[in-house]
C-alpha cells in the first residue's frame, strides 16, 4: 500500500510547530496573540492534513479493491467468451458436418440470388461446383448456361411466388414444389423452400432462402408403374361389375317372385357392388390426375347454380339421418370460369364426408362468398372431427382418419386428394380446420377471372 505524503508531513509539521512554540513560550515571559494564533492554526492545519490524508488512503484502498474486482471480472468474462467461442466453433463444425452428410441437397442464397452455401448432395444433383458459384449472384441470363441451368431452375422457382400464398400467421412456413431438370441427368426433384430469418431482416433488408432438394425420380417411376397397374386393373374390373350391378338392379325391379330375405340379400349385394364401382372410379380419377389426363373443360357459369345442383342429391340422405343441410348463396352472382362437372365432384366429395361423419341431429352448412379475386366455398359440419396429429395427412392418397374408420369402414381415402387437385388446377386453394368431437370446416377458393387459372 502506498503511504500518502500528507500522513508523514502532517504530524511532523504539527510536532515541529508545537516544539518551537513551546520553547518560545517557556523562554519568554510574554505570550502575545500572534503566537497563540500561530499555535491554533498549526494545530488545525495539522489535523486537517491528517484527516484528508486518512480519507485519501481510504479512497485509494477502495479504488484498489475496485480495480482488483474489475480485473477478476475481466478475466472471468474473457474465460467465458473463450468458452462460448469454442462452443460456437464446435457447433459450426457439427452443423457443417451434418449439412455435408445430408442426402438432401441444400442451397442457401440471399434475396438477390447470391449463393451463400451448397452441400455435396446439391453439387451432385445440379452438376455445379461450390467453389465456382458460392458468393456469386445468379441472374436470369445464367439459365441459358448448361452448367447453371439446373441450379437456376431450382432457385428461381417459387422464390418470389410461393411465399405470398403462405398463411399469414406463419411467414416462415415452408412450401413444397416439384421441378424437373435435364442437367447433368434427367431428374424429378422435390424442392422445399424455407424463408430464413436473418439479423438484418428486421431493418428492411432482404431475407435469405434455403432450398432442400430431394431426388424423387425413382419414386415417380414407381408411382407411374403403380398408376398404370391400377388403371388397367380398374378398367378390367369396372366392366363386369357394371354388368353385375345392372343384373342385380334388374332382378330387384321385378321382385314379385322374390321373398323378403332374397330382396334384402340382393339389395345388400347391389350396395356392395355400388361401393366397389365408386372405389374403382376414384382410383381411375386419381390415376388420371397423376398422369395429367384428368381433362378439364372450363366454361363461364353461375357458381351458385353449380352448388345447388351438387347439393340437391344429398337432401334426402340428410333427411334420413336426420341432419340439417343448409345452403346459403348470394342472390347476385358474377360469371365465373370453372369446370362445372369437376367442381361439382369437389362439393359432392366434401358433402359425402360431412354427412357421413356427422351424427344424427347435427348440422351441415354450405356457403358461398365472393371476394375481390376469389370466390370461397365453405362446408362446415358438427361431426366427429379429425385428431390434430392426423390433420397434416388428410389430403394424401388413401389416408383415412382413425375416427372415420370406426364410423364407416368402407371408403377409398381418395375424396380429399381428388378435391385438392381439382381446386389447385382451378388456381384455388383448399383448407381444412377441425376440432375433435366438435366438427370440421373445409373451405376452398376459385378465381373469379379466367386469367388467374393456371395453364396446363
Amino acid at each position: 500500500m502506498i503511504i500518502s505524503w500528507k500522513i508523514i508531513v502532517a504530524p511532523i509539521t504539527i510536532i515541529t510547530l508545537w516544539v518551537l512554540l513551546s520553547i518560545h513560550i517557556f523562554q519568554s515571559n510574554d505570550v502575545d496573540l500572534l503566537e497563540i494564533s500561530i499555535f491554533i492554526v498549526s494545530f488545525f492545519l495539522g489535523g486537517f492534513l491528517f484527516y484528508t490524508a486518512y480519507l485519501e488512503s481510504r479512497q485509494r484502498q477502495a479504488l484498489q479493491l475496485m480495480a482488483d474486482n474489475l480485473r477478476t471480472l475481466n478475466e472471468t468474462l474473457e474465460s467465458r467468451v473463450s468458452e462460448r467461442t469454442e462452443d460456437m466453433f464446435r457447433a459450426k463444425i457439427h452443423t457443417d458436418a451434418i449439412i455435408e452428410s445430408l442426402t438432401l441437397g441444400l442451397i442457401e442464397y440471399r434475396g438477390d440470388h447470391t449463393v451463400v452455401r451448397l452441400n455435396r448432395a446439391a453439387e451432385d444433383m445440379l452438376g455445379v461446383k461450390r467453389e465456382t458459384i458460392t458468393g456469386k449472384q445468379l441472374l436470369p441470363a445464367d439459365m441459358s448456361k448448361q452448367e447453371l441451368s439446373s441450379l437456376g431452375e431450382v432457385t428461381f422457382f417459387t422464390s418470389t411466388e410461393a411465399f405470398p400464398k403462405q398463411k399469414k400467421g406463419n411467414p416462415y412456413e415452408a412450401t413444397i414444389d416439384e421441378v424437373s431438370i435435364d442437367y447433368p441427368t434427367r431428374r424429378d426433384l422435390q424442392v422445399i423452400t424455407v424463408l430464413l430469418p436473418t439479423a438484418e431482416a428486421g431493418h428492411g433488408l432482404e431475407h435469405n432462402f434455403i432450398k432442400l432438394v430431394r431426388d424423387v425420380t425413382r419414386e415417380k417411376l414407381v408411382e407411374k408403374s403403380k398408376s398404370n397397374f391400377i388403371t388397367v386393373a380398374a378398367h378390367q374390373l369396372r366392366t363386369p361389375l357394371s354388368a353385375i350391378r345392372w343384373a342385380i338392379n334388374l332382378i330387384i325391379s321385378d321382385s314379385s317372385r322374390l321373398t323378403p330375405d332374397q330382396i334384402s340379400i340382393l339389395q345388400s349385394g347391389a350396395k356392395a357392388t355400388e361401393q366397389v364401382v365408386t372405389l374403382i372410379n376414384d382410383l381411375l380419377d386419381a390415376s388420371q390426375i397423376e398422369e395429367g389426363r384428368f381433362g378439364y373443360e372450363f366454361t363461364s357459369g353461375n357458381l351458385a347454380d353449380a352448388i345447388r345442383a351438387a347439393t340437391t342429391p344429398f337432401t334426402s340422405k340428410a333427411a334420413e339421418k336426420p341432419v340439417t343441410l343448409e345452403v346459403k348463396v348470394p342472390e347476385e352472382n358474377p360469371a365465373v370460369t370453372f369446370d362445372q362437372k369437376k367442381l361439382g365432384m369437389v362439393i359432392q366429395n366434401l358433402l359425402t364426408n360431412a354427412l357421413t361423419y356427422t351424427p344424427a341431429q347435427g348440422h351441415v352448412g354450405v356457403t358461398l362468398e365472393y371476394g375481390d379475386r376469389f370466390a370461397t366455398v365453405t362446408i362446415a359440419d358438427t361431426g366427429v372431427g379429425i385428431p390434430a396429429d392426423e390433420s397434416m395427412r388428410i389430403f394424401t392418397k388413401f389416408f383415412r382418419s382413425k375416427k372415420a374408420l370406426v364410423m364407416e369402414t368402407s371408403g377409398s381415402g381418395l375424396g380429399l386428394y381428388i378435391a385438392k387437385n381439382i381446386v389447385e388446377r382451378h388456381g384455388g386453394h383448399i383448407n381444412l380446420e377441425s376440432q375433435e368431437n366438435r366438427g370440421t370446416i373445409v373451405s376452398f377458393t376459385v378465381p373469379l377471372h379466367a386469367e388467374d387459372i393456371p395453364e396446363e
